[in-house]
Order: C-alpha cells, then sequence, then structure tokens
C-alpha cells in the first residue's frame, strides 16, 4: 500500500479508506412495475472516503492543500494501489472539517476527505 497523492500533495496513509464504484445516471420503476434505466456513460465510476484519526499540524496541511486545489477544478490523484485518476471533490463536499484530538507531543487532528473520479 503506497500513501496516496492528492493535486500533488503526498498525504499520511488513510486509516479509513472506502472506495465506490457505481454508474452514472438514473432507475425508476415505471407504472407497470418495469425498471427503465438511464446510463450517461457505461463505464463505472469511482468515488472515494479518506479519512485520518489523528494528523499531525504538516499532514492536515497537505490535505487542506489538496482541498484548496481541487475547490473548483479537477485534479491528479494516485490511490493506494498506485493507480492514477482525475478526481473532483465529491458532490454536496464543500467543507473541510477538522476536529482537534488531544495528544501528547503537539496538536493532532481528526479529518477526512471525499473524491469523486471524473
Amino acid at each position: 500500500m503506497a500513501a496516496p497523492i492528492l493535486a500533488g500533495q503526498t498525504l499520511a496513509d488513510p486509516t479509513g479508506y472506502t472506495r465506490r464504484r457505481a454508474f452514472r445516471g438514473g432507475r425508476q420503476i415505471m407504472a407497470d412495475g418495469s425498471m427503465v434505466i438511464d446510463l450517461v456513460n457505461t463505464s463505472a465510476k469511482l468515488a472515494w472516503e479518506l479519512a485520518w484519526p489523528a494528523l499531525n499540524d504538516t499532514d492536515m496541511g497537505k490535505v487542506q492543500t489538496a482541498f484548496d486545489a481541487l475547490k473548483d477544478t479537477s485534479g491528479a490523484y494516485t490511490d493506494i494501489d498506485g493507480s492514477a485518476y482525475t478526481v473532483m471533490l465529491d458532490e454536496g463536499f464543500d467543507t473541510l472539517e477538522r476536529t482537534h484530538v488531544r495528544a501528547k507531543g503537539g496538536n493532532r487532528w481528526r479529518t477526512s476527505i471525499k473524491l469523486r473520479q471524473v
């Protein structure tokens, strides 16, 4: 497992890692009970949530720098398996929240980031 790289920032290894695979489009049940499927693209796209329970100030700064770089555009992401993708912040993820965690030896921050493949 390699450290993820987002928008030029090598991030700390995430403790929480979720990768979802989905098809973009819609499904709707019609009045007769049949299902209509309308896909925008037949290729699956990925989405990620990376979480860290106790980042130091430097590593938190890297997450913040990457988040800021993606505020209104897409960017490069290298996943923990070494695969490269073009991503943007996930829909509705417009706030980077960080929570202070008490720790011996300095500040620690709990945070997460959500990404989606373009």
